[in-house]
């Protein structure tokens, strides 16, 4: 979790502007009851873009799947894309608004 946390400042370090607060969340697929989903979370950097799913998953302690390499979000009746970002958020930077989401 420490080489997650230390990997995922260091991506977000120095960034002040909205756009480069961004996380972009891809839903990979939605449980057949509603309960669960499955996301991937990305980031752009200098221009390239950054898969940062697993060490959103190590530093949430969301579950994370390996065959489709996302996490499992649970839980319905709210915005479960804007969820996993401010858990994300809160664990960066104790304020979970610090980033904001885009879905893909």
């Amino acid at each position: 979790m420490a080489d997650s946390l230390a990997t995922l400042k260091r991506h977000f370090k120095g960034r002040r502007s909205r756009e480069a607060l961004t996380v972009y969340v891809v839903q990979r697929s939605v449980s057949r009851s509603g309960m669960m989903r499955k996301l991937s979370l990305f980031i752009v950097r200098d221009g390239v873009l950054l898969d940062i799913t697993k060490h959103a998953a190590d530093v949430v302690g969301f579950s994370f799947d390996r065959d489709s390499w996302a996490i499992r979000v649970h839980g319905c009746g709210m915005n479960m894309h804007f969820h996993a970002v401010y858990e994300l958020s809160y664990a960066l930077y104790g304020d979970g608004y610090r980033l904001t989401h885009a879905s893909l």
